[in-house]
């Protein structure tokens, strides 16, 4: 059931029509139920596989935190008893210790769910890596075929499941009530591309339940038409253009493979956070809060600021639950890159089991060590202070856009800029960065590895083939509305650029910058209904090509 089909808009009206109706204390099993029957409707049985781990990561909360008091409570008993350690009657007893225990249960909670989902989504690629090796010790043996089919979202609800039992380890308090809980892990408009909640901040919210009056129902109906036009009139509409690219891209000459290659920056980009858009607004109908996964990505002026900016919540999960507990930046120079390189890699290979997504995470990893790099040479041997940003940056601090740091300057595009920054630096900065990124995009978007160099190498050598051939290859009979969408797409990107470069070099732009918010809040409300009519009307007319399924579901 898509966010963007008429099925959908049926059920989420009756959804928010029982909610609303119901008493309170109806509403989040009636919720639980809806979420269920959302996930149930394409696969029915992997139904219960979420059931299944629901009610196990509940009971390992509920033991990790009985468990844990235990722990505590002993080791205040020994601390008390190791003063009497002194006196002469005492020494020869052997104090026990029951430490070891929540530790075991942890990792006994890891290990279960990242076993399902090893399972379920990387026992054939598995088989494919290892089979080379059972060949040659048995060279008689048959491969077996595995018929598994991926269950939707088991990514996504499998790492908020691991989430809750470190937090409750760590000594958050868990999840009393089953219903709660359940409904935490299979939440609808989160459920089956994220983002990846946070369970400290789903209890806040059942706590203070928001009324029906208190819905900011037109920022969410918003943030829904503002998805379902980035999903439509966007990224399904470049789908067919970027999948005739990539399948022969040596078709393509030089103008070609980097229109080819921006679509898919522009098509997963709107794709995803379509969807986040559309989630977030149905949540906030149904008065909870989904935390935001977007902030102007393609804005960023380096590749640590782009994941602040790119699907924050997984890059929150990967810094707080991976890249951290390896030692993060604490470590030597090697170990940190070490670390950035296994974090990266394993999350290119959370995207799928593929050799061409890890690629891409290892690809990501040397961007930040670049990075990191680069920082250093400008700090030792430019003497600049601007290099210290880029040389801190990466998975040690929260997204850009939630941070306030009245010691620095912000311009309208919330980008920050620190004092050693100047106006050329950051453009020069985000536009290498969006190139670079880019160039990634063609390992996570290309199947194999030929076609993935074929075209990188197309895009770095102008002269390689004709450098105007393959437009007509490209779905000659739907390629005018694709291009209009690019060309649209461009002139938002480099909208923000130049925002970005006066607000670093102009005072007077920040001033012109600071009028334009202030007539923005004024006037927005007044035109709010007529903008959201005109982008209604416009979603309506709009040619509807075949429909797309989101790019993360298969994640």
């Amino acid at each position: 059931m898509l966010f963007t089909t008429l099925p959908f808009a049926a059920f989420f009206l009756a959804v928010f029509a029982g909610h609303w109706l119901l008493p309170r204390p109806l509403r989040r099993p009636f919720l639980l139920v809806a979420s269920y029957v959302f996930y149930m409707q394409a696969i029915p049985q992997y139904g219960l596989l979420i059931a299944a781990l629901t009610l196990v990561n509940y009971a390992f909360g509920l033991t990790l935190r009985r468990r844990t008091i235990e722990h505590e409570r002993h080791e205040e008993a020994r601390k008390t008893r190791k003063s009497f350690k002194s006196f002469r009657v005492f020494r020869g007893i052997s104090w026990p210790s029951c430490s070891i225990l929540p530790r075991f249960i942890l990792i006994l909670a890891i290990v279960t769910n990242l076993a399902t989902l090893a399972f379920f989504k990387y026992a054939a690629f598995l088989l494919d890596a290892l089979w080379p090796a059972v060949r040659g010790v048995h060279a008689g043996a048959t491969e077996p075929a595995l018929a598994i089919i991926l269950p939707l979202g088991i990514s996504f609800f499998t790492f908020e499941f691991i989430h809750y039992v470190v937090e409750v380890y760590r000594g958050q308090p868990p999840i009393l009530n089953p219903i709660d809980f359940a409904l935490f892990a299979a939440f609808f408009p989160t459920q089956i591309a994220g983002p990846i909640k946070r369970f400290p901040d789903w209890v806040k919210q059942l706590r203070a339940p928001v009324r029906l009056r208190d819905v900011a129902a037109d920022r969410a109906l918003g943030l829904i038409l503002r998805g379902v036009a980035k999903k439509i009139i966007i990224a399904d509409m470049l789908a067919p253009v970027v999948a005739d690219g990539f399948s022969r891209p040596d078709r393509l000459g030089f103008l070609a493979t980097w229109f080819v290659i921006y679509a898919f920056a522009a098509q997963i980009y709107a794709d995803f956070s379509g969807y986040t858009d559309i989630g977030r607004g149905c949540a906030m109908l149904l008065g909870y809060a989904v935390p935001e996964n977007f902030a102007s990505p393609y804005q960023a002026r380096d590749p640590g600021e782009f994941w602040e900016r790119w699907h924050i919540s997984l890059s929150r999960w990967l810094r707080d639950y991976l890249y951290i507990p390896l030692g993060g930046s604490r470590r030597r120079w090697p170990r940190v890159c070490l670390n950035l390189l296994l974090t990266m890699a394993l999350g290119g290979l959370w995207h799928g089991a593929s050799w061409h997504f890890m690629l891409w995470g290892v690809y990501q990893g040397a961007l930040l060590i670049g990075q990191r790099a680069w920082g250093w040479f400008l700090v030792r041997v430019g003497g600049l202070r601007g290099g210290l940003p880029a040389l801190r940056r990466g998975f040690n601090r929260p997204p850009v856009a939630r941070r306030e740091l009245p010691a620095r300057k912000r311009n309208p595009s919330g980008l920050e800029m620190g004092s050693g920054d100047n106006h050329h630096r950051v453009l020069l900065g985000q536009v290498v960065t969006l190139h670079l990124v880019c160039l990634g995009w063609v390992l996570f978007r290309a199947e194999t590895g030929p076609l993935a160099w074929t075209l990188i190498t197309s895009a770095l050598h102008p002269m390689r083939h004709n450098f105007t051939a393959g437009f007509l290859t490209l779905a000659p009979n739907a390629l005018a509305l694709p291009v209009v969408i690019m060309a649209g797409a461009a002139l938002v990107v480099l909208r923000g650029w130049l925002g970005t470069w006066l607000a670093a070099g102009s005072v007077g732009w920040a001033n012109l910058a600071a009028r334009w918010a202030t007539w923005q809040a004024r006037w927005e409300p007044r035109l709010r209904p007529a903008l959201y009519l005109a982008l209604l009307l416009l979603i309506a007319i709009w040619p509807q090509g075949a429909a797309q399924r989101f790019i993360y579901f298969q994640f």
